[in-house]
């Protein structure tokens, strides 16, 4: 997708950049792949594989903050609270 249409994987990966409840982690490659890319696309190309995390302290406002956070990213998916919360 990043090679094919560069325009449309920025537009979906806008999201992440206005939210601060995940990071983007995943193995890298140890060389750059593609010098030409940009800024913005590198840190995602460079990832061998990628998922994005949410590292901090459970406590009651997690699930809320995890759901606003899915629902502004509209990433094509919605979890409730209670599916978020321990069994």
């Amino acid at each position: 997708m990043i090679d094919e249409n560069p325009k449309e994987f920025l537009k979906a990966i806008s999201f992440f950049a206005k939210q601060k409840t995940f990071v983007l982690e995943g193995g890298k490659y140890k060389r750059i792949i593609d010098k030409t890319k940009p800024e913005k696309i590198q840190n995602w190309y460079q990832r061998k594989n990628m998922y994005l995390v949410c590292n901090r302290k459970i406590d009651d406002t997690l699930p809320e903050q995890i759901n606003r956070c899915l629902i502004n990213a509209d990433v094509g998916f919605y979890a409730t609270q209670q599916d978020l919360l321990p069994g």
